[in-house]
């Protein structure tokens, strides 16, 4: 039998949920569980494994063995009464259900999930912290990317004369924007500024390859997708370090909370109280060291995680059933 995957319940195929999907597709703005979703497919077919997304509610007229609820919290409670019924066996859940998992009366704390996913250290962390009777549940997997052909084939970015700069906004209060252009463009380097919501995954990607570098101003990631996708196209990042979140009456703090997986071969970070044209002259000065690219396809391909979300499954002895196409 296949491995489940459901970012829907086989019960509630119209729901709000579903619809909002529907519209985001259309409009070309790829989410989180979206994108989530389409690199675990992707890797799972690459490497020949059986799968079914979102199977007819029939398929659940005999037990199923594996069932991994990807997003969607109504999809998850139907999960849970399956399990606890006797018609899933094993039950995989995350990393794009909640944002605490106090969330939704600690849903993920239910004791019928086998394994709850979670895509960065941090989380994980913040995750123990809070259910820590979960903690042998509780691992780190990440989403990929696709590693495109048409990508940027410099990443150095020389003395940075005659360079540009994508600057993506997505922390709305982040008060040195002003000030960020002005040292971009002291240093002879051309700005181009998008904002979080405002554009679609074509234009982004199409920015990115006019682009020698971007600027990412966020405030806290997961994961942090779409860096992934500058570094899959060799762009190297420079990304503002906020070290603190707060949820509700929750705060944790960690010095990669803004970018998970950005290290020395990708980029670096920047703090608001910096000057800017140094760390800009500091980010130029280091540009040799960039292999964001080289590190995407080792590292963040569709791929390679898929190989160590399968590999997370076998630790909880669920592979037995998972059948090669």
């Amino acid at each position: 039998m296949p491995l489940i995957l459901l970012t829907e319940s086989p019960v509630f195929c119209f729901s709000k949920e579903t619809l909002k999907n529907i519209l985001r597709k259309i409009m070309g703005k790829n989410r989180g569980p979206q994108a989530v979703t389409a690199s675990l497919t992707r890797g799972l077919t690459q490497l020949g494994i059986a799968f079914e997304l979102n199977p007819p509610i029939n398929t659940f007229v005999h037990p199923v063995e594996i069932v991994h609820v990807i997003s969607g919290i109504e999809t998850l409670r139907w999960a849970i009464e399956q399990k606890k019924l006797g018609r899933i066996k094993k039950l995989v859940a995350g990393p794009t259900i909640v944002v605490s998992p106090l969330d939704h009366d600690a849903i993920l704390a239910s004791q019928e999930i086998d394994t709850i996913l979670c895509p960065s250290q941090w989380v994980k962390d913040y995750y123990e912290s809070k259910i820590p009777e979960c903690r042998d549940k509780i691992r780190v997997w990440y989403a990929g990317v696709e590693i495109p052909e048409d990508y940027k084939k410099e990443a150095s970015l020389g003395d940075g004369r005659d360079k540009k700069c994508l600057i993506y906004i997505k922390n709305d209060s982040y008060t040195n924007t002003d000030e960020l252009i002005k040292s971009c463009t002291a240093l002879g380097i051309k700005t181009n500024t998008i904002n979080y919501g405002g554009f679609g995954r074509n234009q982004y990607f199409r920015d990115l390859l006019n682009s020698d570098f971007l600027i990412y101003v966020g405030k806290t990631e997961s994961q942090g997708l779409a860096l992934h996708e500058a570094w899959a196209r060799n762009i190297p990042t420079l990304v503002l370090n906020v070290e603190k979140w707060k949820y509700k009456n929750d705060e944790w703090s960690d010095p990669l909370i803004s970018a998970p997986y950005l290290d020395q071969t990708t980029g670096m970070f920047f703090k608001e109280s910096d000057n800017l044209k140094d760390t800009l002259l500091e980010f130029i000065g280091n540009s040799r060291q960039f292999t964001p690219r080289d590190t995407s396809i080792r590292l963040f391909s569709d791929e390679e995680t898929t190989k160590k979300y399968l590999k997370i499954i076998s630790t909880h002895q669920l592979t037995s059933s998972l059948e090669v196409l």
